[in-house]
């Protein structure tokens, strides 16, 4: 049985900036100053750049947030791949078939991984290109985009059918924190003090006290890596994140990919060998553990910690509080 060898839009993303890269370094090219400029000296260059940004608009957004992929979000991933010590690599596509009696499971998790991560793909390039649409309507009904998106769908179909401005009372506590639940009467939201109590008594959180130590399952090895955590989650946070900085989330989506990029490992709460996050970091060849459940509540933006793939363990170093 041949591997399965579909590679998803994101990889393609990633080899298609590690080609373009490499026509740069061909060139001459090694300098990130004034790349815009120098591109205008390789037109043959620029309108590869042109057309990767017309194929990949959607990249870096997740359903009706982030934003979507510029030409000076390319020029950032090129500088960072042509000043690299190591020239930038095309991933190879040659994959040797597995001889240890297995080749048809492993080519089932190929297969489930593949769909996973694309179906999620194609539903972040719809809902990228249905935004216009969504701002029309939205302005229809004397609101922004972002108040449209807090709507229950039952109030979003009465707003359709009103044709008028149908903002819900709490909606600006809804932004801070909301549950949702469906009985027979219909749909719920719950805010404020009455959400608070629903967690206190639905929710049992491990002891995390003092913990310093915690461990994952390693979905990409490499060397031990030290550096400030960044908790992220979601496309609001992404502004804190700067290269080096250890990514810390509760699960990654496609809109983190570019910073899955500038990070120096990856630490998420759930997830498995199918995960987006492993996935990616293995395409991106970063050390990432996932899984690890209480990650976004004993680490805190600027904690230093270590990350070491060789066995799970994520340590804080010194904390931030």
């Amino acid at each position: 049985m041949q591997p399965f060898m579909r590679t998803t839009w994101l990889e393609e993303q990633v080899q298609d900036v590690a080609r373009m890269a490499q026509a740069l370094r061909a060139t001459g090219i090694t300098s990130a100053e004034n790349l815009s400029a120098q591109l205008d000296t390789r037109p043959e260059i620029a309108a590869l750049v042109d057309e990767h940004v017309r194929t990949f608009a959607w990249y870096g957004s997740h359903h009706w947030e982030g934003e979507g992929y510029s030409r000076d979000k390319v020029l950032v991933d090129l500088a960072r791949l042509i000043t690299a010590s190591a020239p930038a690599r095309v991933a190879n596509a040659t994959v040797q078939p597995h001889n240890d009696g297995h080749a048809g499971l492993w080519h089932f998790i190929a297969l489930c991984a593949y769909w996973r991560t694309h179906c999620a793909e194609v539903a972040d390039k719809v809902l990228f290109y249905a935004r216009p649409g969504v701002s029309s309507l939205a302005a229809r009904f004397g609101m922004t985009y972002d108040e449209l998106l807090w709507l229950l769908p039952s109030e979003l179909k009465a707003a359709m059918h009103v044709g008028t401005r149908m903002k819900p009372a709490d909606l600006d506590v809804r932004k801070s924190g909301y549950g949702y639940y469906l009985d027979e009467q219909g749909e719920h939201v719950i805010v404020g003090s009455e959400l608070a109590e629903m967690i206190r008594v639905l929710v049992t959180f491990e002891k995390i006290d003092d913990v310093t130590e915690f461990k994952g399952t390693v979905a990409s090895k490499g060397s031990i890596v030290r550096g400030l955590a960044k908790v992220i989650l979601g496309p609001r946070d992404f502004v804190k994140f700067k290269e080096g900085d250890i990514l810390v989330v509760p699960e990654t989506t496609p809109d983190f990919v570019p910073l899955m990029k500038m990070a120096s490992a990856i630490v998420t709460e759930v997830g498995g060998i199918t995960s987006h996050a492993a996935i990616v970091s293995r395409e991106l060849k970063k050390p990432c553990i996932i899984g690890t459940k209480v990650a976004t509540r004993i680490l805190k933006d600027g904690d230093t910690i270590e990350v070491d793939t060789a066995s799970g363990t994520i340590r804080r170093i010194t904390g931030n509080s």
